[in-house]
């Protein structure tokens, strides 16, 4: 991610990075995402490529620091429901995997 966009250019390398699996710790990815202004169809689909990875490493993936402006797409696309959302990179880090909604949390598959 760079330039403020997540999205066709910039989203592949995220997906593409090894997924560590005999750390436990490293399973929990939080995105801070202070520093987005624009997030393309290709953004959203990193971001659902990612929450399968951390699913598939029996992790969590967290959403903080969410600019007001991506929101409401955070919202309408219904990422929210998929993805727990925090107020801060510490509160997104201080929440347990057992503390997180059951959508966010591990559950076996994700809706259709």
């Amino acid at each position: 991610m760079n330039n403020g966009n997540l999205g066709l250019h910039t989203a592949p390398p995220c997906t593409r990075a090894p997924w560590p699996s005999s750390n436990r710790a490293s399973r929990h990815l939080v995105l801070d995402l202070t520093h987005i202004d624009r997030v393309d169809s290709t953004g959203l689909s990193t971001l659902i490529t990612l929450l399968y990875a951390t699913r598939e490493a029996i992790g969590s993936l967290r959403l903080a620091r969410i600019p007001g402006r991506l929101m409401r797409m955070v919202t309408l696309t219904g990422i929210s429901r998929l993805l727990p959302v925090y107020a801060t990179v510490a509160d997104a880090l201080a929440a347990r995997p057992e503390t997180l909604p059951e959508s966010a949390a591990g559950a076996d598959h994700l809706p259709d």
